[in-house]
């Protein structure tokens, strides 16, 4: 299972310009994943209470079907991390 949470848009009071290219980022991972034979879910600008329902919930889910989990977060970010 991969889960894709794609933020393009941003609360107004952090001041922060849209995320140009999030599509493009978003259709490459799940390519990628797709690929790999993974079963693809896609969520966008979530708020972290969302997202930490989100996984509450993924994590309660019978995983007994699926090899892995992986996470995807694409975000506005001044450096790359990779975990």
């Amino acid at each position: 299972m991969c889960l894709i949470l794609e933020h393009d848009r941003f609360r107004q009071d952090l001041h922060l310009s849209d995320r140009r290219g999030s599509e493009m980022d978003t259709k490459a991972a799940q390519e990628c994943f797709s690929e790999m034979g993974f079963d693809i879910f896609i969520k966008k600008n979530l708020r972290y209470s969302e997202i930490s329902r989100l996984l509450e919930e993924i994590a309660g889910m019978d995983h007994s079907r699926f090899d892995c989990f992986a996470l995807v977060l694409l975000r506005l970010v001044k450096e790359i991390l990779y975990i």
